[in-house]
């Protein structure tokens, strides 16, 4: 099914995968971060919650806070967040609706000014086209260094991901880890996501300040 994504374009439906599920899951509990793993995800798409419920569900999830970014213009969007602060607590989960570009953007300025604290995983997965290089740049500027940067379907069939993905690799805004899957491809259903460390300036703030 086709629905609009965070720019108001078209895209497919996230659709749990379960060879994807336990990829990421791998990531949030694998201590590719210093201690403590990774507690504030910030996401771009929310569309009916999949990849948030994955990213706060299970009794090992140490994920205290997700920062979702969406249109948010489905009914079925406002049903899910209502069952997801049902199942998880108002305090768990904040949601940004508009443009990614501009929300996004928004968030990273009050980062900047100590406001809102960087995300420890970054998943981006919002428009998949030419946007995705501003919504990649703007989750950087909210980031810190090793922060965990996620592109969903960073494959030849979605150009755009795969293209911000690389270019900021050879920019050297982000950083591989043997701690981390680079690239990975699910051939059954033919998605595949990216994966790499934020490399830029910012240090991981203390603990008492998150």
């Amino acid at each position: 099914m086709n629905v609009r994504d965070t720019h108001g374009g078209n895209t497919h439906q996230f659709a749990a995968r379960p060879e994807q599920a336990v990829h990421f899951r791998t990531v949030l509990r694998n201590s590719v971060l210093p201690t403590p793993p990774v507690r504030r995800v910030c996401e771009i798409g929310f569309n009916a919650g999949h990849s948030a419920a994955l990213w706060l569900e299970g009794t090992q999830s140490q994920v205290e806070h997700v920062v979702s970014f969406d249109m948010l213009d489905h009914p079925y969007s406002a049903a899910m967040q209502q069952l997801l602060t049902a199942l998880y607590g108002e305090k768990r989960i904040s949601w940004h609706g508009g443009d990614s570009t501009k929300t996004v953007a928004a968030f990273a300025a009050r980062v900047a000014s100590g406001e809102e604290p960087p995300c420890d995983l970054w998943y981006i997965d919002g428009g998949h086209g030419p946007v995705v290089a501003e919504d990649t740049v703007n989750a950087l500027k909210s980031s810190y260094n090793g922060t965990v940067v996620l592109w969903d379907d960073c494959t030849r069939k979605w150009k755009s991901p795969l293209e911000a993905y690389r270019s900021q690799l050879a920019a050297g805004t982000i950083r591989h880890s043997t701690a981390l899957p680079t690239k990975i491809y699910m051939k059954a259903s033919g998605n595949g996501f990216c994966a790499a460390l934020a490399n830029v300036s910012r240090t991981r703030p203390s603990l008492r300040s998150l």
